[in-house]
């Protein structure tokens, strides 16, 4: 997806649009230029809990240039890599959570279905551990 002067929203907005459905990618979120993508495929319940991942990044990363996906603030690989699996379990959660709220657990992709039962009456830290042992 293109980051030129087309997606650039005034600061703290973001856009919305839809994308291709690309295997098990579901959505993309992309800070700098504020473009939060949706797979235009599935159920609108699991566009929802997709959503949901996404919108779980701009809550805990923000929009720009200065934020924490852009720049992440780690000096080593190690540290970019645990710092992107908490922040994609946080995200999956979020997803799995929206996805169980909302009644469509079996509408979404093997992998999410299989994690939203894994993390079934778990604790958050409980679902985070779960996560990072997969």
């Amino acid at each position: 997806m293109a980051t030129d002067a087309s997606f650039r929203e005034p600061a703290g907005r973001v856009r919305i649009l839809p994308i291709p459905y690309l295997g098990q990618l579901a959505g993309i979120f992309m800070p700098e230029p504020g473009v939060i993508g949706v797979a235009d495929t599935g159920s609108p319940c699991s566009r929802a809990s997709a959503l949901a991942h996404e919108l779980t990044h701009v809550r805990r990363l923000g929009l720009g240039a200065d934020s924490p996906m852009v720049r992440p603030p780690q000096s080593t690989a190690e540290d970019c890599v645990a710092f992107m699996l908490i922040e994609e379990a946080e995200a999956f959660i979020a997803q799995a959570e929206v996805a169980r709220r909302l009644g469509c657990v079996a509408e979404t992709e093997p992998a999410l279905r299989a994690f939203a039962e894994r993390i079934a009456g778990r604790t958050h830290d409980e679902s985070v551990r779960l996560f990072l042992d997969t």
